[in-house]
C-alpha cells in the first residue's frame, strides 16, 4: 500500500465536480431541501413544508427582475415549486421520493434531470427534437449555468 502525503493547504481542498459551487447561496439552499426532504421521507413531521417554504422562495427569487417567466432558470424554479405542492396530495405523495432524489443528484452531481427533462419543451429546445438531441441531453455531463447554453453552443466540428 502506497502512502500519499498531503499538505495541510491539498487535504483541505474539496473536490467538487466542476458543476457544483459551494460557494453559492443557491446550492445551499438546494442542500436544504435535499436534506428536508429526506427527513420528510424518513418520518419527521414539518420538514417538507418547511423544504415547500425554501423552495417558494427561490421560485420567488428566480422570478424577481424577471420580465418574463420563460427564462429557463425561473421555470425549473416554478415547475419543482408546483410539484412539491402536488406532493402534499396523499396519493401523490410519491412525487416527493422522485423530487428527493432529482434534488440529491443536483446537490451532489450538478446533473439536474427536470432540467433536462423541460429542455426537451418545445419552447426551451434550440432545435427540432431527435433522438440525438434526447442522447445528448440526457448523457451529457453536468454544466455550469444551464444546460440550455449548453444546447446552444456551437459544437466542434459544425460550421
Amino acid at each position: 500500500m502506497k502512502i500519499v502525503s498531503r499538505t495541510p493547504a491539498q487535504s483541505s481542498r474539496r473536490r467538487w465536480p466542476a458543476a457544483i459551487e459551494t460557494n453559492d447561496p443557491v446550492w445551499w439552499r438546494w442542500t436544504a431541501i435535499a436534506v428536508l426532504l429526506s427527513a420528510d421521507l424518513a418520518g419527521v413531521g414539518g420538514a417538507r413544508e418547511v423544504a415547500f417554504a425554501i423552495a417558494a422562495y427561490q421560485a420567488l427569487e428566480g422570478l424577481s427582475g424577471d420580465t418574463t417567466p420563460r427564462r429557463f432558470r425561473s421555470q425549473v424554479r416554478m415547475v419543482y415549486l408546483c410539484a412539491m405542492g402536488l406532493s402534499f396530495v396523499p396519493v401523490l405523495e410519491f412525487i416527493a421520493w422522485i423530487q428527493m432524489v432529482g434534488t440529491w443528484s443536483l446537490v451532489l452531481t450538478g446533473y439536474c434531470p427536470l432540467a433536462r427533462v423541460m429542455v426537451l419543451l418545445p419552447f426551451n429546445r434550440p432545435v427540432d427534437l431527435s433522438w440525438a438531441l434526447v442522447r445528448q441531453v440526457v448523457w451529457s455531463p453536468a454544466t455550469t449555468g444551464s444546460i440550455v447554453d449548453q444546447l446552444r453552443a456551437p459544437r466542434e466540428g459544425s460550421t
